[in-house]
């Protein structure tokens, strides 16, 4: 959420619909936590070349956990640390580009 002078927030000023998961992104972006993380991750599985992997085991198999590949990106891993829903970013993204689209479409032609 971008600010403006008297507390006014652009989301409100454009008369945009509410996007709270959205708002909550872009404040972890904005405080430095997301990067501070990204940067992390970046080393950890790039520099260091680290793999992850998580332990998986059917109900009645017997005998000790295998170790799986842990195959989620790396915005996931952020999002899920950060108790961000990634689905409710886009389902919110998608409604205010329609939101902004809809408005230009009623806007008088500038050519």
């Amino acid at each position: 959420m971008l600010d403006l002078p008297h507390g006014r927030s652009l989301m409100a000023d454009l008369e945009l619909p509410p996007a709270p998961e959205c708002e909550r992104q872009s404040e972890l972006v904005r405080s430095g936590r997301a990067g501070l993380i990204q940067e992390f991750l970046d080393w950890l599985l790039d520099t260091e070349q680290v793999q992850l992997y998580t332990h998986d085991q059917w109900e009645d198999a017997e005998g000790p956990w295998e170790p799986m590949p842990y195959y989620k990106s790396r915005e996931q891993i952020m999002a899920a640390f950060f108790g961000i829903d990634l689905k409710k970013v886009e389902a919110e993204r998608r409604a205010l580009l329609s939101h902004l689209r809809a408005r230009d479409a009623r806007l008088p032609d500038r050519a």
